[in-house]
């Protein structure tokens, strides 16, 4: 047994390291496999998303999964009547930013590339975050607080 002890003491650190850590990183840092084995990401789960209301929305939106969520554009409109569009970037991306100010301390979400009647889209939004928290600048709409994942799931809900 102390010869065994004297031979681990002979291996140098970056060895052992190299023994009991993979080089797969996750989340910037080395994941424990003792059995070198490869590693298997499993998937995402599909959730479905829901959106938490003030009062009811003119237009409801359909059932969205976080699968739907990222993806390309719908086909088609939920409600072929609404009276706004909201385009995408030039990259195919819904344009929806964050603004920081005062060190984190106040956050916007804020909308922009929209067309049409904008106070329905005023009042859609405040429907969803309460008519305080929305307010409508010269060609953007800001609401207050981080809210970038629900508009995104409202609008693709909507079939943006």
């Amino acid at each position: 047994m102390l010869k065994n002890f004297i031979s681990l003491n002979n291996v140098s650190k970056t060895q052992m390291i190299f023994r009991s850590y993979t080089s797969h990183v996750s989340k910037h840092r080395l994941i424990r496999n003792p059995d070198n084995e490869k590693q298997v990401i499993p998937p995402r789960e599909n959730k479905l998303l829901q959106i938490k209301l003030t009062t009811p929305l003119q237009y409801p939106i359909q059932p969205i999964t976080s699968e739907v969520l990222y993806g390309p554009k719908s086909s088609e409109l939920t409600h072929p009547d609404i009276p706004f569009i909201v385009n995408r970037t030039k990259n195919d991306k819904l344009p929806i930013y964050t603004d920081i100010f005062r060190g984190h301390s106040v956050i916007y979400t804020i909308l922009k590339g929209y067309q049409g009647d904008t106070n329905v889209l005023v009042k859609e939004l405040g429907c969803i975050f309460g008519n305080s928290n929305v307010s409508k600048r010269d060609s953007s709409i800001r609401i207050k607080g981080n809210h970038g994942k629900t508009v995104l799931t409202w609008l693709r809900g909507l079939g943006f």
